[in-house]
């Protein structure tokens, strides 16, 4: 964890206001606010050419369980230059992800494959 970024995304708390998959743009973001000493900032992280999205929060899980009004916290992020290995999705035949960016949000992951990782306007990740 050399990016001084992802430590501050660690080390700090951060609550996700929303999140937009943008389908046609293959653009995934999540909209973020910290609360420092009583004032807030708001921030943006941005991944662009989305190969795949995999939500998981434990068995059957989907996006319709989430509880609206939960407070949703940003407990990790991590970046893995070679991904973290094969995906599969067992409704699409043939069809292979690497996901190289771990998201946890309360007791959910988000596995992302993307070619390009943004902290507000600085560029963070880039697949090589």
């Amino acid at each position: 964890m050399n990016n001084p970024i992802q430590k501050h995304l660690i080390d700090s708390e951060f609550t996700i206001l929303k999140t937009d998959f943008q389908f046609f743009k293959k653009e995934f973001i999540l909209y973020l606010e910290m609360d420092t000493k009583g004032k807030k900032q708001q921030h943006r992280i941005l991944f662009k050419n989305v190969s795949s999205l995999f939500f998981y929060a434990g068995k059957e899980s989907s996006l319709k369980d989430v509880a609206y009004g939960e407070k949703w916290i940003l407990n990790s992020f991590s970046y893995y230059p070679k991904g973290i290995g094969t995906l599969y999705h067992p409704l699409i035949e043939d069809y292979e992800s690497n996901a190289n960016v771990l998201i946890g949000i309360n007791q959910a992951v988000y596995a992302v494959e993307t070619e390009r990782v943004f902290f507000d306007s600085t560029e963070i990740y880039a697949s090589t």
